[in-house]
């Protein structure tokens, strides 16, 4: 009986909170059926995994074009124990429903930069 009176308190406090309806079914899909809104969310949670490094030379890949020029695309680590072919999937969907996947760089270009892990995040030295 308890529950039966809460249940209506419990769908105000939803609605209001701007959970109780779901997303507009008109929004754009990507082929495999994610919004551009999922895309960039599990792109930033992938990009956090595939960045995180102990050593320099985990820091062996680089994400071409996310950048302002090759030094300053983002250096990530290839997942040997996973693959990195995920980035790769997210990217080509965002790409399919023309969804924004600028990326935050320095924007710096200097001719010579390394690889290497700086304070447990892959970037160019």
């Amino acid at each position: 009986m308890f529950v039966q009176e809460l249940s209506p308190s419990l769908l105000l406090v939803a609605a209001m909170c701007g959970g109780g309806s779901p997303e507009p079914a008109s929004e754009v899909t990507s082929p495999a059926g994610w919004t551009c809104d999922e895309i960039q969310l599990m792109t930033r949670v992938e990009l956090r995994t595939l960045q995180h490094c102990s050593s320099d030379d985990q820091c062996d890949a680089v994400l071409d074009d996310t950048g302002v020029c090759p030094t300053d695309d983002l250096v990530i680590r290839a997942r040997y124990d996973f693959g990195d072919g995920f980035i790769y999937d997210m990217l080509d969907e965002a790409d399919a429903i023309d969804c924004d996947m600028s990326f935050i760089t320095p924007g710096e270009c200097p001719e010579f930069a390394v690889k290497a892990c700086i304070e447990g995040t892959c970037g160019w030295l």
